[in-house]
């Protein structure tokens, strides 16, 4: 793991992961500087500490204090990370560390439904599909199993159907995302700002936009 500290989005909450290689102080002030650089968006969510057994039992309260500090609420029960996501890559390797099933199966009707903006360097991974009630930053990204429904302004970075479904789709009130995925196949942003809600999908191995109709989701 590149980074000292890993948060990684679930539907149950947040999941912390350390690099064990990492010396606590660096584990400790990185974290601090984590959680500042949030602004307040973790607030309210249910944490575990994942992969913390190297740290003494002092340390790791110190870092669950840290963590309450900034009104996040320990589980009392483990949080477990969805299969595809559970990686300590770094952030540039997400995409190709995403493991691509050669028989993919649907990823279901479970959704993610995230109510606020993903800000730059926020990093929401799951497994079915993911609904943003607000915009998508530039510097943020969502990798999701499923379908993506942005209902403000897509202009991060964007990969549906991240465990092989071609038939997923994303759909956005803006679509001006600065890379979008879609099972194997990659486009980056457009060059005119839209008009009108966009979805993209596969078509013949390329990605398709055109203009959002519901009732043709």
């Amino acid at each position: 793991m590149a980074e000292p500290v890993n948060i990684k989005g679930t539907r149950n909450g947040l999941v912390i992961l350390f690099d064990s290689n990492a010396d606590y102080d660096e584990i400790k002030n990185y974290l601090h500087k984590k959680m500042q650089s949030a602004k307040g968006f973790f607030k309210g969510a249910k944490f575990t500490l994942q992969n913390h057994n190297d740290i003494p039992e002092n340390y790791r309260s110190e870092i669950e204090e840290i963590c309450t500090q900034y009104g996040l609420i320990r589980s009392e029960e483990k949080i477990e990370l969805p299969n595809f996501a559970n990686n300590t890559t770094d952030k540039k390797n997400d995409f190709s560390s995403v493991k691509r099933n050669k028989t993919p199966e649907p990823p279901g009707e479970q959704t993610l439904l995230i109510k606020r903006t993903l800000r730059s360097g926020h990093s929401i991974k799951y497994n079915g599909h993911v609904v943003v009630m607000g915009d998508v930053h530039a510097g943020a990204e969502i990798i999701a199993g499923g379908n993506v429904m942005v209902l403000g302004r897509l202009s991060g970075v964007v990969h549906a159907g991240a465990t092989g479904d071609v038939t997923a789709k994303v759909v956005a009130n803006k679509l001006c995302p600065t890379q979008l995925r879609i099972g194997p196949a990659i486009v980056t942003s457009p060059d005119e700002e839209p008009q009108y809600p966009e979805i993209a999908k596969l078509h013949n191995g390329q990605i398709m936009v055109e203009k959002f109709v519901p009732s043709k989701m």
